[in-house]
């Protein structure tokens, strides 16, 4: 009986919570980009394709270090 518990307990972990917590993870992260990146959403004007371009490739490397 004790390990069916623990079975149904590690399958609960892996189907439920595991999940919930990556996404409070990348949620997080989310929100960290969005304020370090705030000032070059809010002013347009100033930017310049080399830096759009760093700002991709960066948000680029860090998805592959994530998800892949």
């Amino acid at each position: 009986m004790g390990v069916l518990i623990f079975i149904v307990g590690r399958f609960i972990e892996k189907m439920i919570i595991d999940p919930i917590q990556r996404q409070k993870f990348v949620i997080g992260e989310i929100a960290e980009k969005l304020v370090i990146y705030s000032n070059v959403f809010a002013n347009n004007l100033y930017t310049s394709p080399a830096r759009d371009a760093f700002i991709v490739a960066s948000d680029n490397e860090d998805a592959k270090r994530k998800f892949f």
